[in-house]
């Protein structure tokens, strides 16, 4: 939940790509110390970022996403849906020309 919090506000600054990057880099260990050294990194500003965090208004944002999911059975990210059918996921090249018929 907290990297979701910090992905949010890392976006209202413009930063989610960059933020998203390393985060995923780091998914086995999102400890608070390595979320802030990424938002340093990315240089987020501080001020702004903790007041993102306090306002928590990506916890509405998060509880509706997560409504929504569960609402369209998605169960990973990314989900992909061809003609409103959810999919598996392709894992290869030769997987997605095949199922988008190239």
């Amino acid at each position: 939940e907290l990297a979701h919090s910090y992905s949010y506000c890392a976006n209202e600054q413009g930063k989610f790509i960059e933020f998203k990057d390393y985060a995923f880099a780091n998914l086995d260990n999102l400890t608070p110390e390595i979320l802030t050294g990424i938002a340093k990194k990315i240089e987020i500003d501080q001020n702004k970022l903790q007041t993102c965090l306090d306002k928590k208004d990506w916890q509405l944002y998060f509880n509706k996403n997560t409504s929504l999911a569960k609402l369209l059975g998605i169960q990973e990210v990314p989900t992909t849906f061809i003609n409103n059918l959810q999919i598996k996921n392709p894992q290869s090249a030769e997987e997605w020309e095949s199922i988008l018929n190239l």
